[in-house]
């Protein structure tokens, strides 16, 4: 499992996936390959989003999880169990 950032930038009214692809790369090149990818973002990620880091970063779609920044650690589950429709 990787945690990887997808960063908002609000002039261009967009979610980046350039970091994490960067990142993973970086692991790959030392030999490690992730078969999860925890994507850090203030916003949920579209499917289309979704599809093009699994793409690029070589993992399954339903590996791609949305990892909503969140005010305190406690509500990570919550978010979890939102975000997997639990």
């Amino acid at each position: 499992m990787h945690v990887t950032l997808v960063p908002w930038i609000a002039a261009a009214g967009e979610l980046k996936t350039k970091p994490t692809q960067h990142s993973v790369k970086e692991l790959r090149a030392i030999g490690i390959q992730p078969d999860i990818l925890m994507c850090r973002s203030e916003r949920d990620l579209p499917q289309d989003v979704k599809e093009k880091i699994a793409l690029f970063c070589d993992v399954n779609v339903e590996a791609v999880i949305t990892a909503r920044d969140v005010s305190s650690v406690y509500e990570c589950p919550l978010e979890f169990a939102t975000a997997i429709g639990g």
